[in-house]
């Protein structure tokens, strides 16, 4: 997809142009690319945009994008009540319970069911806040069940922020680690938050697991935050259950979210961080159009 421009018929001279934009349905984080035939210019020096809605825009000129924003400056968020959750990985390792809440979003299912089923889980819920999603795998055979000796991958997708999410996460396992022990579980997460999940669906690997290993999914602790941020550093302050927690270390900014460790059910988390405004990747901006602009630069 690609921004459409539209030049008003009458120009003032040949190094201003006026016109609108019109966005396209998937925006990318950094900008939507201008082409300078566009405008029949060899270089743009600067240009100005009237905003539209809730959306403000700006000119990138070094990287020739325009950038979309929505709100900016210093936001605060609060997520009440919500469930509890773990972060702790152990894909290779067995444990002798799911991790908290590691089946709310698709209850564990039979390997050969699922497998049957398109490799399709069936989605229970979606997450109560934006968060990660871990994948659970447990063994109730009654004997050893081994994983694929290999990297096997799940497909999540959904939305966040309003946007299309997808990510894949991944169980690599060796001939030392493969095998589940009976009445045991393995598991790990993702790293991108969502709001909804629309599907998890089985990919590398996963047919070549022991068909009476079962497969859920469940939810993680890293929170998405409700805005974009352009460094860790533009969280300023989080709390858990009223209690000051340092940013340090817990923030992603390619992610836009913070990690808040264990979570018990009816926990209360809050913060307040800088957000850079850009509207997330994917987004949705088709029904932004008719943007006017005044462009100044070097003729073609």
């Amino acid at each position: 997809m690609a921004l459409t421009i539209a030049l008003d018929d009458v120009q003032i001279c040949p190094a201003i142009k006026t016109g609108t934009i019109a966005f396209d349905s998937a925006y990318v984080v950094g900008g939507e690319p201008l082409t300078l035939s566009a405008l029949n210019f060899r270089a743009i020096r600067a240009m100005l945009f009237q905003n539209s809605g809730p959306y403000r825009f700006e000119y990138d000129v070094a990287n020739k994008k325009i950038i979309a924003r929505s709100g900016g400056g210093f936001e605060g968020f609060g997520y009440s009540d919500i469930k509890g959750s773990a972060n702790t990985e152990s894909p290779n390792t067995d444990q002798a319970a799911l991790p908290t809440n590691g089946a709310l979003i698709s209850a564990v299912l039979i390997q050969t069911d699922v497998r049957t089923a398109l490799g399709v889980l069936i989605i229970a819920a979606s997450p109560d806040v934006p968060r990660n999603v871990c994948i659970c795998i447990q063994n109730a055979s009654g004997g050893a069940l081994n994983l694929y000796e290999g990297t096997t991958s799940f497909v999540v997708v959904g939305t966040y922020l309003g946007a299309p999410q997808t990510e894949t996460i991944s169980i690599t396992s060796t001939a030392g680690n493969k095998a589940v022990a009976d009445t045991k579980f393995r598991y790990t997460y993702g790293s991108k938050p969502f709001s909804t999940i629309t599907s998890i669906t089985e990919g590398a690997g996963a047919a070549d697991m022991a068909g009476n290993l079962k497969i859920g999914a469940g939810l993680g602790s890293k929170l998405g935050l409700p805005g974009a941020i352009a460094a860790t550093g533009d969280v300023i302050t989080l709390s858990k259950n009223a209690a000051y927690l340092s940013p340090s270390g817990i923030v992603s900014a390619t992610n836009m979210t913070v990690n808040f460790g264990t979570l018990t059910d009816g926990d209360d988390t809050a913060g307040i961080f800088a957000s850079s405004g850009e509207v997330p990747t994917g987004m949705d901006l088709s029904g932004v159009t008719g943007v006017r602009f005044v462009a100044i630069g070097k003729p073609a």
